[in-house]
């Protein structure tokens, strides 16, 4: 979803510099292909969403930002528990002798970083819709803490997830072609961590798309 966001700014371009130039027949090309970028980007969230609310529970996301959060979460969890199993294998110590460093001294403490990193970007749940108002809240300031803790929870992501000492477990993983479990964990894992979602909070994540739209855009027709 974050390469889609940002793969379909330079049709955008296009289209006002084709229009800038009262060059018609290649804005309307232009806008074409916009709209299919945008189609796939609204697809693509929708499919996402339902996915992320039948595994996490949380019911459905209050924005978009909040939306990527879960998604990562999801997946981290789920790799986690994979790398978890690989590593029971009594070979696995010897198979990842010079992964881990500093802090990270096995992977139990991977997989407890990595659980610390999603309850530290969690902050935002208890000022989501529909949650009891804490005392002597008021909604309007309700909405405003949302808003401002799921920023925080995105930020606090990234910031960990760019930790060196995790980094560099990751991708050492990720080298070990060998060991096809370890190597897909850790590459999901790094994948999710390494993307951004650049939305305004009050961006919904939760408009649905006509499934007739769904099938076309999925078919890559326009």
């Amino acid at each position: 979803m974050e390469r889609q966001h940002a793969d379909h700014r330079p049709h955008l371009a296009d289209a006002a510099r084709a229009l800038s130039k009262s060059d018609f027949e290649q804005a309307v090309e232009a806008i074409g292909n916009l709209h299919s970028s945008v189609e796939s980007i609204i697809v693509t969230r929708t499919r996402l969403r339902e996915c992320v609310i039948s595994l996490d529970g949380l019911g459905e996301p209050g924005s978009v930002i909040e939306l990527a959060i879960r998604a990562r979460r999801v997946v981290i969890t789920m790799q986690t528990d994979r790398l978890r199993e690989a590593f029971r294998d009594p070979s696995a110590a010897k198979r990842a002798r010079g992964w881990f460093r500093g802090k990270l001294c096995g992977i139990d403490d991977v997989i407890q970083f990595l659980d610390e990193l999603m309850k530290c970007s969690g902050g935002w749940e208890q000022y989501r819709e529909g949650r009891p108002l804490p005392v002597g809240m008021k909604e309007i300031d309700r909405v405003t803490m949302y808003r401002t803790t799921v920023r925080i929870g995105q930020r606090t992501m990234r910031e960990l997830g760019a930790d060196p000492d995790l980094t560099h477990c990751l991708q050492s993983g990720i080298a070990a072609s060998d060991w096809p479990e370890v190597h897909a964990g850790c590459k999901q894992i790094k994948s999710v961590l390494d993307g951004e979602i650049d939305q305004d909070p009050d961006t919904n994540a939760t408009a649905p798309v006509p499934r007739a739209r769904m099938r076309s855009a999925s078919a890559g027709t326009p």
